[in-house]
């Protein structure tokens, strides 16, 4: 009887993927880079080969797997007539993947967004009962709102010309949150400062972080502003969907776990000033960079609304 679940996770550079047991264990992992993620039939061809492998590794074959979760990146996802619209991946093309990875594997996965994916994982780890919203920091920022302990429909997205997976977050409130902790606006901004610290070539927001556990100064101080940012935008975030609680997991998380504390300061500050009574308060995802896989891997099995 297949006992296993498999959590995918499709970011904007590299995917990721794990073999998860019914506690909600990862029992063994891959990443591999997204090279060819503008093309849908390539990329799942080069997916499918990882999770035989993976698998078969493991002494499991794809009918030990009783479900397969893909969590994509990009903040916001639709879906259009069966297919999958992420604005970050396979070109914000409509892309029939869970048709492709069934045709390869014999499993139809179910997709979801990357920050449900973690709210789920949140979920299965705490049962936690209250509202929080579960927010993924990666090259966009994805929300997902937890409510009485149970998650709601979808994420919080901008539509885009297609069916949206559940309630809206306005346009200017999903592009702050990037704007200000994204990290391809934070290794954007390391570039216009301080490019002579930095790889001349594939730039990204890990050798910001890098150089700021080196202690240098230019880093601590991009990262010190991002942060007070990225306060100012998730502030008004909490107050318009009427929330206490944030939970923070995707990429950023795992490289710099220590963005909790000063982002809790900020809200802080922001929120006194502002005449509120209480500021929402951040807390790292209980799976920290996991969270996206396990979740994704878990899906429907989680308590939902």
């Amino acid at each position: 009887m297949a006992s296993y679940c498999v959590g995918i996770e499709i970011g904007v550079n590299r995917a990721s993927m794990g073999v998860v047991d019914g506690q909600g264990a990862i029992l063994c992992r891959r990443v591999f880079g997204a090279t060819s993620v503008n093309n849908a039939e390539r990329f799942t061809d080069t997916l499918c080969d990882h999770l035989e492998d993976l698998l078969l590794k493991r002494g499991l074959m794809p009918t030990d797997v009783r479900r397969i979760g893909i969590a994509v990146a990009g903040g916001s996802l639709m879906a259009r007539d069966g297919d999958i619209c992420a604005p970050e991946v396979f070109g914000g093309q409509a892309v029939p993947l869970r048709a492709l990875v069934e045709g390869r594997v014999g499993v139809n996965p179910s997709v979801l967004g990357d920050a449900r994916a973690a709210a789920i994982a949140e979920l299965w780890h705490t049962r936690a009962q209250g509202d929080f919203l579960c927010v993924t920091l990666g090259r966009s920022v994805g929300v997902a709102l937890v409510r009485g302990g149970t998650l709601q429909a979808a994420e919080l997205a901008a539509t885009c010309g297609a069916q949206a997976e559940g309630d809206l977050l306005p346009q200017a409130m999903t592009d702050a949150l990037t704007k200000a902790i994204g990290s391809h606006a934070i290794a954007h901004r390391a570039r216009l400062r301080f490019p002579h610290k930095l790889p001349a070539e594939r730039l990204s927001a890990r050798d910001v972080f890098t150089l700021a556990e080196q202690r240098d100064a230019d880093a601590l101080a991009l990262l010190a502003e991002s942060v007070e940012a990225f306060a100012a935008a998730l502030l008004p975030v909490c107050a318009h969907m009427g929330v206490p609680a944030v939970v923070l997991a995707g990429a950023l998380c795992a490289y710099q776990p220590s963005l909790v504390e000063p982002l809790n300061l900020q809200l802080a500050a922001l929120a006194r000033a502002g005449g509120q009574a209480e500021a929402p308060v951040a807390r790292q995802a209980v799976c920290g960079g996991d969270a996206v896989m396990v979740g994704a891997a878990l899906g429907m099995e989680a308590r939902q609304g």
